[in-house]
């Protein structure tokens, strides 16, 4: 990425005042490849992000490119600190093709409703931890099994709520963790699954389901390179703190070879690490 010494100068002014970025911070700026960068509590890395990505988006609009711009953040904090940068520096709010937001945002929007919308015509969901909801359950096992009473009903419809849905890889289906070594499980276990299912059927979801649909959506590769097409450059703010099935997910996506010197050209992934042991 070419920068202009009037473009620094601008970025600067407006988010270091009378200060200047040094040399290891352009050098962030300017960087081009996928790369983690390690930076310490104080080492200006929020605002040398903020910068890099102003200066991404001006270099973008110049030349009319529909190549969008992918920025994944831990908090809203981060995404509303971001988004008055870019406003106070003419950019305006990230719209099409571009996005800001956090990955449960992300994958809730480019992956989880187009799951649902294509296999279930769901064109709204509830994300939810109530949504695990012991009465619906209760209500679902004793209408499909009236020979239970109501102590074996309610028994079996808590180890449902705590049993976790997972995408079995062996056949790509959903599938059943007996999470609480519950004995009886294999006994009880296509019941419990066929309820648990059907309350996601019915658009009723959890924070944790947003990794598990998202598997569900690219297991088909033209999702994939739907968004690989739409996101040339993806940054990834605040690394430590975001979940080992999410980094999964966006390495699966968007970290792989050929992606980044074939299909996209080139992929900045931006990982920054808040190490305390820096200090």
């Amino acid at each position: 990425m070419q920068i202009k010494e009037r473009d620094y100068e601008l970025v600067e002014k407006i988010l270091l005042g009378n200060g200047y970025f040094n040399t290891k911070q352009r050098e962030f700026i300017e960087l081009t490849k996928s790369k983690t960068i390690v930076a310490g509590p104080g080492t200006g890395k929020t605002t040398a992000l903020a910068a890099k990505i102003v200066l991404l988006l001006k270099n973008l609009n110049a030349s009319n490119s529909k190549e969008g711009v992918c920025i994944i953040t831990h908090t809203n904090v981060a995404v509303n600190e971001i988004n008055n940068v870019l406003i106070n520096t003419g950019i305006g709010s990230l719209n099409h093709p571009h996005f800001i937001g956090t990955i449960h945002e992300f994958f809730n929007r480019y992956c989880v409703l187009p799951f649902f919308k294509n296999k279930l015509k769901h064109n709204q969901l509830s994300f939810d931890n109530d949504n695990e909801n012991l009465e619906f359950y209760k209500s679902y096992l004793k209408r499909k099994n009236t020979w239970m009473n109501d102590g074996v009903v309610e028994a079996i419809s808590k180890r449902i709520i705590k049993s976790k849905l997972y995408l079995n890889t062996k056949d790509n289906t959903l599938d059943l963790y007996n999470s609480t070594d519950w004995e009886k499980f294999d006994k009880h276990k296509s019941r419990m699954l066929e309820a648990k299912i059907m309350r996601k059927k019915q658009g009723f979801l959890i924070h944790d389901d947003t990794f598990l649909f998202s598997r569900c959506y690219l297991l088909e590769d033209k999702f994939k390179e739907i968004l690989r097409m739409r996101f040339k450059y993806v940054f990834l703010d605040e690394f430590q703190d975001t979940t080992p099935d999410g980094i999964e997910l966006l390495d699966a996506l968007f970290g792989t070879e050929k992606n980044i010197f074939r299909k996209l050209e080139i992929l900045i992934k931006l990982s920054l690490i808040i190490n305390q042991c820096l200090l």
